[in-house]
């Protein structure tokens, strides 16, 4: 939760690349968004005015999901930000905050966003083809999951991982536990990747599962296997779980994610 601290300290360093203000809620706010999404993600205050004062904003009970829906309904594909609401003074702000977002370029009303220093930058053709290019290259792995942090991996898994990268390369790695998935951009800017998250989780993954079948036929299942864990882990028992099945069967294998 965003503390009064904080907004005080975002009003006081004023706009920039990652921060907007904004008096209300209106179309330039979702294209704020946008922008932002199109950029490295950051925070939108409403209730702020040009003079960077605190005026507030009205909200009634529906006000927030209302915002919500708009903002689902008005860009492409749909964003869904963070939204609170902080009472300073007797005054209400409400922060919108929106990561970078791994599918890009995200549009609104067919128009497209980056953001450039504190402004919104319309996008060119060639920057919009440009964005596309660099999605299709990259997975989803490679993105920063906000939802978890370093508190949500096992350091007993990562010292693991290197210990059998330094068996394999028969090399002393002389880094600290995460320098090295850092190195090898598992930990970008000091945010866990999606794909850190599943390598190192530290006890069940929520995020998605594997679930293995053997079949005596394509509506009888002999045995079956689901596993919520890390990737190593998975693999490894899949393995295990593969070979000690009798051959004769019908295998089928099957990964689920989560939205």
């Amino acid at each position: 939760m965003t503390t009064i601290t904080e907004i005080l300290k975002y009003i006081q360093t004023g706009e920039n690349e990652a921060i907007e203000f904004k008096s209300n809620f209106n179309n330039e706010l979702i294209e704020t968004m946008v922008a932002l999404a199109n950029t490295s993600g950051g925070t939108i205050i409403t209730g702020i005015n040009p003079k960077n004062e605190i005026v507030g904003i009205t909200l009634n009970p529906e006000s927030i999901q209302n915002w919500v829906n708009e903002i689902k309904n008005k860009t492409s594909p749909s964003l869904i930000p963070d939204i609170e609401s902080v009472n300073i003074n007797n005054k209400t702000v409400v922060i919108f905050t929106i990561p970078e977002y791994p599918i890009k370029p995200v549009s609104t009303r067919g128009k497209y966003f980056k953001r450039v220093a504190n402004s919104n930058h319309l996008m060119s053709i060639d920057e919009i083809a440009n964005d596309h290019r660099k999605t299709m290259n990259a997975s989803w792995d490679f993105y920063p999951d906000y939802n978890h942090s370093l508190e949500d991996v096992s350091n007993e898994k990562v010292d693991r991982f290197i210990e059998t990268i330094e068996q394999r390369t028969q090399k002393r790695i002389e880094l600290p536990r995460f320098d090295f998935p850092a190195k090898l951009e598992i930990i970008r800017n000091h945010k866990l990747t999606f794909g850190g998250y599943l390598l190192f989780v530290k006890e069940l993954c929520p995020i998605t599962d594997v679930e293995i079948g053997r079949f005596k036929s394509p509506t009888t299942i002999i045995d079956s296997l689901t596993l919520n864990t890390d990737l190593f882990y998975r693999s490894g028992f899949s393995n295990w779980f593969y070979k000690k099945t009798p051959y004769g069967g019908v295998y089928n294998y099957r990964r689920t994610t989560a939205d």
